[in-house]
């Protein structure tokens, strides 16, 4: 019976590098959807081998924190922001629209 040696921390640190750079690109992409996983994932990896309080670990966390954090604050409309909204409208009707607020006074009621 042969057994087979754990590979060094170094060797699984890179596909975790990796993991970790993919769902920072989905989350930048604006793929949110997909970054969650590929983050969620990682995160478990990472705790597994490397540990808590290890600098990659960390890394993951933050980034997984901050992809939530932006899912949660687009969860009104999947296309995202204001922008995005925005562009949307122009490519539908090939008018721009002007956001939402601009024009008012503060503290004028719509009538």
């Amino acid at each position: 019976m042969t057994t087979t040696a754990n590979p060094p921390i170094g060797v699984l640190a890179v596909p975790l590098h990796s993991s970790n750079y993919l769902a920072r690109a989905y989350r930048e992409g604006g793929q949110l959807a997909e970054a969650i996983p590929v983050c969620e994932e990682t995160l478990e990896w990472c705790n597994g081998v490397l540990g808590n309080e290890h600098a990659l670990t960390r890394k993951v966390r933050d980034n997984l924190t901050m992809t939530r954090e932006i899912a949660n604050s687009r969860n009104h409309h999947p296309s995202g922001s204001c922008k995005a909204r925005r562009a949307a409208g122009y490519l539908l009707t090939g008018q721009l629209q002007p956001a939402r607020g601009l024009g008012r006074r503060r503290g004028s009621a719509a009538r």
